[in-house]
């Protein structure tokens, strides 16, 4: 990732336009910009450090990240309490959708970490729905009930014979030789505001 790519990336990882992320965070739009548009591997000083600055309390960002693309992809740090009020709300959503679509085939988690940001956070409310059909590779997220039911979260990325190795985070990590007694494919997170 260059030097552009990995603000974008920050700024993806809070799901915001360029003009909210610059509102928030108090820096010009076209200062962004210029940073976003940089293809050089080197992100500069100052630069990295404003971003720091403004992001380290809420992320897993680090200076060599920003600066030389180095480490770990950062993260959007889980908060530790939502209100019972939204949480409450997401999961009566969550039950007149599983009462809508069918009961016997659907099944309600809680995002258990971060593995899959952006797409789901820790404490997200999941539907998935039952499929019949485990394919040899799918691009479809979803939770996977092996047959001594653990459960996991993820993508198929090889199949021989029923048995699956699966993706489990955005980061390339991945389970071997799991024996699958269930697939659901997630049709619906929703997002708790923490």
């Amino acid at each position: 990732m260059n030097s552009g790519q990995r603000v974008r990336y920050l700024r993806s990882l809070k799901r915001l336009s360029r003009t909210s992320f610059s509102e928030e965070y108090g820096i010009p739009s076209s200062t962004l910009r210029n940073w976003e548009m940089s293809d050089s591997q080197i992100l500069r000083h100052k630069a990295a450090l404003t971003l720091f600055d403004k992001l380290s309390d809420e992320s897993t960002v680090t200076l060599d990240w920003l600066i030389y693309g180095t480490g770990n992809d950062p993260k959007i740090k889980s908060k530790s309490s939502c209100s019972f009020e939204t949480m409450h709300q997401a999961i009566v959503d969550a039950e007149q959708y599983i009462e809508k679509y069918g009961p016997d085939e659907h099944i309600i988690r809680f995002a258990p970490d971060n593995s899959w940001s952006p797409f789901i956070f820790s404490g997200d409310i999941i539907i998935a729905r039952m499929t019949d059909l485990i394919p040899k590779k799918t691009k479809h997220l979803s939770i996977f009930i092996d047959v001594n039911m653990f459960e996991y979260i993820g993508v198929v990325i090889k199949n021989e014979g029923g048995v699956i190795d699966i993706k489990v985070s955005n980061d390339g990590a991945v389970i071997e030789n799991l024996s699958i007694d269930k697939q659901f494919i997630i049709v619906r997170v929703s997002k708790v505001s923490i």
